[in-house]
């Protein structure tokens, strides 16, 4: 009888949930069609953004669409399939509690990728573990300085608010039946039992292009994926014989230099070539020369000389005809993070960039640590906070005479009035100014050497007085159909502030030239890496192409040069040419990665590189005319063209490459294996 009455209670308690289930079924079927509904409308919403934002082409709209079928489907079916028993329980315990669950969760999804459209609007690709690279403090700063909340953007906010709603209101019509949403709920499980979000995302399939792909996957779901991918990731450990191993690879890659220690495998008897004094006269007193840098945010070579149609650098156009030219320049890392230790230090990046707060900064040899030991005066110009992202660190490290920034001690009012005018730090202008006036009020003594970052050429792209630049944009396509002359017109802003740093940098050398020792300076401009608006989204290499520029009274000739070269051989350049030909002393022993800079003047690609983008993740790696990008081949042909190239043997070699060199990387910056420690006993006179 037991036994009759436990049966007959299990029954009723199976009847009770098959009634619950499908009572709810037709509920949970809406609110499926409901986030279809709204998942497309979405995709309407974001290409229309991107459409008028970004100019993004008419024909990409099936690209976007796309994406629909591929993630967004997908997706809900995941969701729904796993929320579907709470939802039952839920339906059944409170309708109305239920439905507002559900419509918050919908709107929270809708405002999320409301956010990450602007996101991508703001840098040309989703938003994925990039958070994790800065601290919280700098996270805040980044938000406040790029984030302007205009009536555009307000504008399009509303319209996935609008895309929201119209799905709720879709709700409200649909009348599934307890059939179709079975129907429904079996599609779902299929698909979840079948498929795999993370497996798909991460393959990229159906996609040539990786644009198309950063414009077709759901941007939650990519960010989502980065995120815990990045979080849940174990360091690896590498074996000592693995990283010997990868040390001898790099030597017979390098094998004009003299390498000895496997325990510092990028350590090296300091013999390198001087190439550059063939092009210089010496000083007219035969003091060693001052130098200028000058580091331009987001200078790409398309808004220079490269460009012989439009030019918003008419100033620095004609310094480059002037002086020694390299349009084939190349930056080592996606953002400003990496160009300091890039040109001064020629150091590996490590694990997360090498000026990483998280990690001791490794000992290492420094152009302007060394120059300090032969008597110059170092100075840092910045119109922002010389903080962020390590670059106050690395300057410390190298014990640096002098910084002028709006560090948080020294301008509290400014940095404030900044946040609430949207800044990054102050104009171009002011920056120069005070620099300019500092180096007047205080005379420091020769030889120096000036470092000068520029900043408004960043998001968001504002400065007094840009309405009368912004004219001379338009002026310049005043004409012109063409689509290039549209991106000018829509984003006059960006190109204004072009012009307008271009002529704060003509005031800066008009100072220069009026000081008595302007005949024994060297000026070497570069950018720090390509504004991202730019780039070509064909060609993933351009991110990193940046003109390099050295002009001084010195120089013999001017002299363009086709070759490909890095931002990584300035440092090991300068050494060898002040080496041999003013005797100044430098340590026996280097760590350089680049090496004597490329004067042929045709093009050709030597180098051996490897790339970190801002999300500090390491996916490229240039070797002579070979190029790995997202594990795809292709040759760099002149003018950087890239093209596709189909030869699995070798991609494997180079695939092994860029982890032999990434292991060596974090295997020197991690453990301290840059450099030995060194003494003043030790530098050298040798030539």
């Amino acid at each position: 009888m037991n036994f009759s009455c436990n049966f007959d209670a299990v029954k009723a308690m199976l009847s009770t949930i098959k009634d619950n289930i499908v009572a709810a079924l037709p509920f949970w079927c809406k609110t499926v069609l409901q986030a279809i509904v709204l998942s497309f409308l979405i995709r309407f919403c974001f290409f229309i953004e991107l459409h008028f934002r970004l100019q993004i082409a008419i024909e990409k709209l099936l690209i976007v669409l796309s994406g629909f079928f591929y993630y967004d489907l997908l997706l809900m079916a995941s969701i729904f399939v796993i929320a579907f028993i709470p939802y039952v329980f839920l339906q059944k315990l409170s309708p109305k509690t239920n439905q507002v669950i559900i419509q918050g969760i919908l709107g929270l999804y809708t405002i999320t990728t409301a956010l990450l459209a602007e996101y991508y609007c703001e840098v040309s690709r989703p938003l994925d573990q990039v958070v994790f690279a800065y601290s919280p403090q700098e996270l805040w700063s980044t938000v406040i300085a790029s984030t302007q909340f205009s009536f555009v953007t307000i504008i399009f906010l509303c319209l996935y608010i609008v895309a929201w709603y119209s799905s709720y209101r879709f709700r409200k019509i649909m009348k599934p039946t307890v059939f179709f949403s079975g129907v429904m709920l079996t599609l779902s499980c299929t698909a979840f039992a079948l498929f795999r979000c993370k497996s798909i995302v991460r393959s990229e399939k159906g996609y040539v292009l990786h644009s198309d792909f950063y414009l077709a996957v759901n941007q939650v779901l990519y960010t989502y994926i980065k995120i815990t991918d990045y979080t849940q990731a174990d360091e690896e450990n590498v074996s000592l014989e693995s990283i010997q191993n990868a040390a001898q690879w790099w030597w017979s890659q390098n094998n004009s230099r003299s390498y000895y220690d496997l325990q510092y495998p990028f350590l090296y008897k300091n013999t390198d070539v001087d190439i550059l004094g063939q092009f210089f006269n010496t000083t007219s007193d035969g003091n060693c020369p001052n130098f200028v840098f000058i580091i331009v945010e987001g200078l790409g070579r398309k808004l220079t000389v490269d460009n012989p149609k439009y030019s918003f650098t008419p100033f620095l156009d004609s310094i480059a005809c002037q002086g020694l030219f390299w349009p084939n320049c190349l930056s080592t890392t996606e953002r400003t993070f990496g160009v300091l230790p890039a040109v001064f230090a020629s150091v590996p990046q490590g694990r997360r960039g090498f000026a990483n707060r998280r990690i001791p900064m490794a000992e290492h040899n420094s152009l302007l640590n060394d120059l300090q030991d032969n008597g110059y005066y170092t100075s840092f110009f910045y119109g922002g906070c010389a903080s962020f992202s390590g670059q106050e660190n690395f300057l410390r490290k190298n014990h640096i005479s002098q910084i002028m920034d709006i560090s948080p001690a020294e301008s509290k009012n400014t940095q404030e009035l900044l946040r609430e005018n949207h800044r990054w730090g102050v104009d171009d202008e002011i920056m120069i100014d005070s620099a300019i006036c500092r180096k007047q009020k205080n005379m420091q003594p020769n030889p120096f050497f000036d470092i000068y970052l520029t900043l408004t050429t960043h998001e968001p792209f504002v400065f007094d007085g840009i309405e009368s630049y912004e004219q001379i944009a338009l002026d310049l396509c005043r004409t012109d159909t063409s689509h290039e002359a549209n991106i000018i017109r829509n984003h006059k802003n960006i190109y204004a502030t072009y012009l307008y740093t271009d002529n704060a940098l003509r005031n800066l050398f008009l100072y220069y030239k009026t000081r008595k020792d302007f005949r024994n300076t060297i000026f070497v401009i570069t950018g720090d890496h390509r504004m991202a608006f730019v780039n070509d989204g064909k060609n993933h290499l351009r991110k990193y192409n940046v003109p390099l520029i050295i002009y001084s009274p010195l120089l013999k000739r001017p002299r363009h040069m086709e070759s490909v070269v890095s931002h990584y051989d300035i440092a090991p350049s300068l050494t060898s040419y002040l080496k041999k030909n003013y005797s100044c002393k430098f340590p026996e022993t280097t760590h350089y990665l680049g090496e004597s800079l490329d004067t042929t003047i045709r093009f050709v690609s030597k180098k051996k590189q490897i790339f970190m983008l801002n999300n500090r993740a390491i996916e490229e790696w240039i070797h002579d005319s070979l190029y790995l990008y997202n594990n795809e081949l292709y040759l760099i042909l002149p003018n950087l063209d890239v093209k596709w190239y189909e030869n699995e043997a070798e991609k494997e070699r180079m695939k092994q490459e860029l982890a032999m060199f990434q292991s060596l990387s974090v295997y020197t910056v991690d453990n301290n294996y840059l450099r030995k420690p060194i003494s003043n006993k030790e530098k050298t006179n040798d030539n």
